[in-house]
C-alpha cells in the first residue's frame, strides 16, 4: 500500500499443544503455594507429539549409560521410531523420561538422556 504501520499489540495465544486457556498468571502461582505441584506438567507430557516406549529396568540401565536398546529393553509395543522421523520418548516404569532417541539399525539410541 505504500503507507507506514505499526503493531499496537500482540498475544500469542498458542503455541504447539499449550494453549492460553490453560496458562496460569504469576499471581495465581503465588497463590497456590503447595498445590503448585498439580499444576505442573511433567517433561514427558511436555512433548505429547512424540512417541512414547516404556522400557525394562535393564533397558533403563542400558540407557542412562547411553547404550541402544532393542526390542527386548522394552515393556510396551516395539516402535521403529516416530513416524516423522523424529525422535522418542524412552520412559521408565514410573512414567518418568529418561531419554529421547532416535531409531537406527533395528535399535532405539540415546540422543539426550535425563536420568
Amino acid at each position: 500500500l505504500g503507507c507506514g504501520g505499526h503493531l499496537a499489540a500482540l498475544r500469542r495465544i498458542r503455541s504447539g499443544h499449550f494453549r492460553i486457556e490453560d496458562a496460569v498468571t504469576l499471581e495465581a502461582v503465588e497463590g497456590l503455594g503447595g498445590d503448585l505441584a498439580a499444576r505442573l506438567l511433567s517433561p514427558a507430557q511436555g512433548i505429547p507429539h512424540l512417541v512414547s516406549v516404556s522400557i525394562t529396568e535393564t533397558g533403563l540401565n542400558r540407557v542412562v549409560h547411553g547404550n541402544f536398546i532393542g526390542p527386548e529393553h522394552v515393556v510396551s509395543q516395539w516402535v521403529e521410531g516416530n513416524a516423522r522421523g523424529g525422535p522418542v520418548k524412552l520412559l521408565a516404569a514410573d512414567g518418568r523420561l529418561v531419554a529421547l532417541a532416535e531409531a537406527r539399525a533395528g535399535a532405539l539410541h540415546p540422543v539426550v538422556v535425563l536420568g
